[in-house]
């Protein structure tokens, strides 16, 4: 009990592991109530108008990533001396950054208006420029949080926002089942959010503090808006092509299959990216490379631990202990009592058979499995053919012939092959049993394998 404990007290000191298990069951949440929301506005709204609401937020997602020129990032790597006037001049920063690219946005707005006769997904972009002026008075405070290394409360803030987004899109397409039902909620959640990031941590504007120069911000913007414009294209490109060369109808459907199959995986990585960097900018210079290694191989662990987790019920029915198909026996068939034989495959199957799974504890208690055909362990292909003195012709041996004892790898492990040979012997002994009965029914003879 006492090792158990102080493991659970390590992994709960790390503040790189809070962080993780906070983004990684804020984004599993978060992934569930949205997969249920995109149903129910599937259910509701045609491919058409699902399309058009898809075009207007690929746009806006692609606009966005304009917001991220790397001003937070320094406030996450300033020292505490230089934090208050870095703070100051990253909060006039953010107003003129954010007003830009509210501009840029009511431009693509007017082009796609214009231009390619898209009025309703112009609007609707012109609607969600509004965004950009609710964003700036909580940024300032949400870095200061992650700086803190306080992401459970950041993970908080934001799978609240997307609960709320993904309630107020059902609600509204329940009641009014357009485009602008999916639309809106980017907008009106938006004040939830800066109002949870102004509250988790205090921050005010103190004229008595000196602004630091903006040449400060200059030397991180460049590269991280790179990296940013490029993930956001790698994400929302395709629909753009999708759109321009199939229409909006297409876009629906497309879109609606992609963010149904999106899993929690991408979103992991995305929060893993949150994580790491303030947790790398506390390290000192000497411990850089060794700390990278520790967040890179405790961030890929989680990861597959959490995609095994996902998906173990499905791939793996007997090691998670759900019931599955391979269980039960058909419907209108009693389960082959313990001791009786193996039953034969219905003439002409050429799919799916019961078949006995031998005990390698010799205990005569078996289970039956519903599984593929395997024709190294039953004596007969599909229908009951044979020939005399030899067995029906195997898809991986040399016609008639058995397989010679020299094809046998001497590095395996004998076992499985025992268990084909009972298998086998078993199979044969019931094939025997089911021609004895039939008239001019051939004899089969048993296996002259030697192991």
């Amino acid at each position: 009990m006492r090792p158990f404990r102080q493991t659970f007290q390590t992994l709960t000191g790390s503040a790189l592991l809070r962080g993780l298990f906070a983004f990684g069951s804020a984004e599993a949440a978060t992934r569930v109530i949205r997969l249920g929301a995109l149903l129910i506005v599937a259910r509701r709204v045609t491919p058409d108008i699902f399309g058009t609401a898809a075009l207007a937020l690929s746009v806006f997602e692609l606009v966005r990533v304009l917001a991220n020129a790397g001003i937070g990032q320094r406030l996450i790597t300033a020292t505490d001396a230089e934090l208050p006037a870095l703070c100051r001049t990253a909060y006039r920063l953010f107003w003129m950054l954010c007003l830009g690219v509210a501009a840029v946005q009511l431009a693509a707005a007017a082009v796609l208006a214009a231009v390619f006769d898209l009025p309703q997904v112009g609007q609707m972009l012109a609607a969600l420029s509004l965004v950009y002026c609710v964003m700036p008075p909580g940024l300032v405070q949400i870095f200061l949080t992650m700086r803190a290394m306080r992401m459970p409360a950041v993970a908080r803030i934001a799978a609240t926002q997307n609960i709320i987004d993904s309630a107020l899109t059902v609600s509204l397409v329940l009641i009014w089942p357009t485009a602008w039902a999916i639309v809106l909620p980017k907008l009106l959640a938006a004040p939830v959010w800066t109002v949870l990031a102004r509250r988790s941590t205090r921050w005010t504007d103190s004229p008595a503090v000196t602004p630091a120069s903006w040449r400060a911000f200059a030397l991180m913007g460049p590269s991280i808006l790179a990296t940013e414009m490029l993930s956001a294209l790698r994400l929302n490109a395709d629909k753009l092509v999708v759109g321009a060369l199939f229409g909006t109808e297409v876009l629906g459907i497309y879109y609606f299959a992609f963010n149904a199959g999106l899993g929690i995986t991408q979103s992991f990585v995305a929060a893993c990216n949150l994580v790491v960097f303030p947790h790398l900018a506390k390290t000192a210079a000497s411990e850089g490379a060794a700390e990278f290694r520790k967040a890179f191989a405790t961030g890929l662990a989680m990861l597959v631990w959490a995609r095994t987790c996902s998906t173990a019920p499905w791939r793996w029915p007997r090691a998670s202990g759900s019931k599955s198909r391979s269980n039960r026996s058909p419907p209108g068939r009693r389960s082959p009592s313990p001791g009786s034989p193996a039953p034969m495959p219905s003439a002409g199957s050429r799919g799916r058979f019961w078949e006995r799974r031998h005990d390698p504890r010799g205990s005569p208690a078996g289970r039956f499995r519903h599984g593929r055909r395997d024709t190294r362990a039953v004596a007969v292909r599909g229908r009951a053919h044979s020939r005399p003195g030899g067995f029906a012709r195997r898809p991986d041996g040399p016609g008639d012939q058995p397989r010679p004892a020299s094809r046998l790898r001497p590095d395996r492990d004998p076992r499985p092959a025992m268990l084909e040979q009972v298998a086998l012997s078993r199979g044969v002994a019931a094939a025997q049993s089911a021609c004895a009965h039939r008239p001019g029914g051939a004899q089969l003879h048993p296996p002259r394998w030697r192991w």
